[in-house]
């Protein structure tokens, strides 16, 4: 093969983005202008690699956000069970109308996810 086909051969695994065989090609070739086209290659490969970081750190943020999002949410829901019961402990006195009063309203309904 010569080495304009080689060359068309590296063009066209670049457009595929396979930049390891075509650097592989380029470095048997051997002379000037493959080292040229070695140094677009490798300029190429680092731009690919940072896309794929960029695109981890981009869900990254987005799993974060969902989990605080779920925090705040069971932070809300802790928060209405305990106003909830403390309510039944300012309004009744008894222990039996007590636990009426947990079952009734706070704390089932805490762990019944409402």
């Amino acid at each position: 093969m010569s080495t304009k086909e080689r060359f068309a051969n590296v063009r066209q695994l670049i457009a595929e983005k396979r930049y390891e065989e075509a650097r592989f090609i380029l470095e048997d070739i051997g002379n000037t202008q493959a080292q040229e086209w070695l140094w677009r290659v490798d300029s190429l490969q680092g731009r690919h690699i940072l896309i794929k970081r960029l695109k981890l750190l981009g869900l990254l943020v987005v799993l974060i956000v969902i989990a605080g999002g779920g925090v705040y949410i069971l932070q809300q829901r802790t928060a209405r069970a305990t106003r909830d019961i403390s309510a039944c402990f300012d309004t009744f006195a008894s222990d039996k109308l007590l636990d009426e009063c947990i079952d009734a309203g706070g704390l089932s309904k805490f762990l019944a996810g409402s």
